[in-house]
């Protein structure tokens, strides 16, 4: 990689699972004011079921209306000590059947160009693993320096 990681973030947990009985979702993350956000997906060991992530986009940070986001950067994902991969979702459900039993990260660029007009906050939703799985979510927001995902390829 070329460049930082970050030179200046904040980071908020967005969600830990461990137990497959339930889909988990993460806090609503705010981007008032943030030029971007990144979700970054740290999972273990699975058994089996297709990854399925799905980002929403929502007008207030309780309740109020919620709708699919779809990204308009590319996510990009790595499989145990493979390579990284990069691929442009279609729509706001995002299925890698690459990480399903296998470890890996997912990295979700979220630019305010993508949210419609009136929506200020955004979510990711993890579907049910099927059993116990651990993953950790992180909430990056208002970072300086992005990095370089294209030079991981």
């Amino acid at each position: 990689m070329k460049g930082l990681i970050s030179e200046e973030i904040n980071v908020e947990l967005g969600l830990a699972s461990l137990d497959g009985a339930g889909a988990r979702t993460t806090a609503r993350i705010d981007m008032k004011s943030d030029a971007r956000m990144r979700f970054v997906l740290r999972l273990e060991v699975g058994i089996g079921t297709t990854l399925d992530l799905k980002l929403e986009q929502h007008d207030l940070g309780t309740a109020g209306v919620t709708s699919d986001l779809v990204l308009l950067t590319p996510i990009h994902y790595l499989v145990d000590a493979g390579a990284w991969v990069k691929v442009q979702p279609s729509d706001a459900n995002i299925l890698i059947a690459d990480l399903d039993t296998a470890a890996g990260i997912v990295v979700l660029d979220i630019e305010p160009s993508s949210l419609a007009d009136g929506n200020r906050y955004v979510s990711l939703t993890m579907a049910a693993p099927g059993a116990t799985r651990v993953s950790t979510c992180l909430a990056e927001s208002n970072y300086d320096f992005r990095p370089v995902l294209d030079d991981l390829e």
